[in-house]
């Protein structure tokens, strides 16, 4: 299997002392776009549309 590079983040300074960072397309775990989808596309896929069921 092959994995792609993650991308450096520009933004990163290493003369601060932080460690380095990486950027991705992905949305952070917290705003709930694996359980609801992160395009209205996979949104729709998800919904049941029957009694509010996913």
């Amino acid at each position: 299997m092959r994995l792609p590079r993650a991308v450096p983040d520009p933004t990163w300074n290493d003369a601060d002392g932080t460690p380095p960072t990486w950027v991705n397309q992905d949305t952070h775990w917290w705003d709930g776009s694996q359980l609801y989808g992160d395009t209205r596309g996979m949104a729709d896929g998800l919904r049941a549309r029957e009694d509010g069921k996913l």
